[in-house]
């Protein structure tokens, strides 16, 4: 793709990453036939090539309008485009580039900015988020099941295992996981302990949430903090081995601190070597499957978030660990498509949502099985509202069955 972008709308290093990605682009358009906004509405501009040519106009000295500003939010940043793209386009980045730039050009509404404000406010302190969620717990029962299943908290009635092994990880435990369903992590840290495996525990955010609502500012106070951390720590420990999270929404923008900082000089050798430790538990896991005999294996419908099959490019292993496990797996209708839950995406876009969300679920549930697992506590939240079957990370599916 030739562009001529305006040198000054951006810092010179934004300018060349944009003017690269935007170059990368052959316009074969495959990218559309994987993008679950272009299959619902049918417009180029709701598809990946669309909204790189908005934002190719865009850097190139046209106005930015309130109408530009709508197709970029309605991407779901699935990423199910750059597993297609033949090129190897950096869409996700680029869309990071030209959603800060057209927010920094269009007000948003006074509903709409207050209601963003209001979330990043919440989820960025942890304290707060937790308060706010239990004081909610008593009205739930007069609330829709889709509200409920939103609001519930699974109980924690586990301890951290306190065996100490040679080989350690350290472990994310996020925002609104820890606060939602805890047991999740304690669950993984409690296979990786049958595995001689330590798991050392982090309180904190990943950034993901105010990254990407283009709250870059916040973002990034997040992020620095823990690649402080972790790198003072990782420094004085031996034997840590990965960074690790149990949600992969979590997990992509770890490994994803490489690009976030590339042009920070402070931190972006530190970034890289963070990023490169990152891993999910199932690249663990997988090679550990003689730890892990379960009683009695049933029959699953595997959701696999797209921030694990597009985002962190994991795919078939969790799927390939469950069936050596002896589970018996459904074959499910378009699972390369988002559920749409996709962070915040559920809430600022209920429609879209909800019509995904109903595609999934027909998907997950035609073969009847005895339960639905995933592995990104946004996308269990979100399943759950509208699912017959109870949804679960596998990793809690695995550790509850052990022998």
């Amino acid at each position: 793709m030739q562009t001529n972008i305006i040198k000054n709308l951006l810092s010179p290093e934004l300018t060349e990453e944009a003017d690269k990605i935007l170059r990368s682009c052959v316009h074969c358009g495959f990218c559309t036939a994987t993008c679950p906004t272009y299959q619902i509405f049918s417009d180029e501009l709701d598809g990946p090539r669309g909204r790189i040519y908005l934002i190719k106009q865009m850097l190139e000295g046209e106005k930015v309008t309130k109408k530009t500003l709508t197709h970029l939010d309605r991407c779901l940043t699935c990423r199910s485009c750059e597993t297609t793209c033949p090129s190897g386009v950096q869409y996700s980045r680029l869309l990071d580039i030209g959603k800060g730039f057209a927010e920094s050009n269009i007000n948003r509404s006074f509903l709409m900015s207050n209601a963003r404000k209001i979330l990043l406010s919440l989820l960025l302190s942890k304290k707060l988020f937790k308060n706010v969620i239990k004081a909610l717990q008593p009205t739930t029962m007069l609330l829709p099941k889709k509200f409920k299943a939103k609001l519930k908290i699974s109980r924690s009635n586990l301890d951290w295992p306190k065996t100490q092994h040679q080989r350690k990880v350290i472990l994310l435990t996020g925002c609104a996981q820890d606060t939602f369903a805890p047991n999740i992590d304690k669950n993984l840290a409690h296979l990786l302990d049958k595995c001689n495996i330590q798991t050392i525990p982090f309180d904190g955010c990943c950034g993901a949430l105010a990254q990407h609502m283009s709250a870059e500012e916040k973002a990034t106070i997040s992020m620095k903090s823990n690649i402080a951390r972790w790198t003072d720590f990782i420094e004085y420990h031996d034997g840590i081995e990965a960074i690790m999270m149990s949600s992969s929404g979590c997990g992509i923008t770890l490994k994803d601190y490489k690009k976030y900082f590339q042009h920070d000089a402070e931190y972006k050798d530190k970034a890289e070597k963070i990023s490169m430790l990152v891993k999910d538990p199932i690249q663990l896991l997988e090679k550990e499957q003689q730890h892990l005999s379960q009683r009695q294996p049933s029959t699953l419908s595997f959701h696999a978030p797209c921030t694990l099959q597009h985002g962190l490019g994991v795919h078939t292993q969790v799927e390939s660990l469950l069936i050596s496990l002896g589970y018996t797996l459904n074959i499910i209708k378009d699972s390369h498509l988002c559920c749409g839950s996709a962070g915040s995406y559920s809430i600022f876009h209920p429609k879209i949502s909800s019509q995904l969300l109903n595609n999934k679920i027909s998907a997950l549930e035609d073969e009847q099985p005895d339960i639905i697992a995933t592995s990104n506590i946004g996308c269990l939240m979100h399943l759950n509202t509208q699912a017959k079957k109870e949804v679960k990370h596998w990793i809690s599916v695995v550790f509850e069955n052990l022998k």
